[in-house]
């Protein structure tokens, strides 16, 4: 599968299992070691003054920074659970275009959630995100913290 087919199959999953993404038509416009994901100005997506919501902002951010963790192999197959446990946003400027948040996990990160992972079933890493106008121009800058643990079986 090449990297553009699965980024429509996950942008279909989340529409799918998490609906308010095809309501606002959030894209993923990249994945993998870069996610990158965009928000459209759209009448619907719009705040009072034109400005594209702080909430579908805030949106846009925690989904780029949750796909670029989910990339990893065990993550993605089911076997540790991801979880936002804060998303700070910083509102730079007026968001008066679409939007694209790029979150961006580098190999020294991949690495250490690997090792991490697989010496004690759990991690927490801090991830910058930022999110852009159409021109390039930063219009906001976030922070996640994400939480991956271990899924545990079901008692019978």
């Amino acid at each position: 599968m090449s990297q553009s087919e699965a980024a429509k199959a996950i942008q279909e999953s989340l529409y799918r299992n998490l609906p308010i993404y095809g309501h606002i038509e959030a894209r993923v416009e990249e994945l993998g070691q870069t996610v990158r994901c965009s928000v459209p100005l759209k009448p619907k997506n719009q705040n009072h003054f034109g400005a594209v919501h702080a909430a579908l902002q805030f949106a846009a951010c925690e989904m780029s920074g949750a796909l670029a963790l989910s990339q990893h192999p065990a993550i993605r197959g089911g076997g540790y659970r991801l979880v936002v446990r804060n998303l700070s946003i910083d509102f730079v400027k007026p968001a008066m275009t679409d939007v694209e948040a790029t979150a961006i996990i580098t190999e020294a990160q991949q690495q250490n959630l690997i090792e991490t992972l697989e010496s004690t079933g759990k991690a927490q890493l801090e991830l910058p995100i930022e999110l852009a106008d159409t021109e390039g121009v930063v219009v906001a800058k976030a922070t996640g913290q994400y939480h991956i643990s271990r899924k545990r079986e079901a008692s019978a």
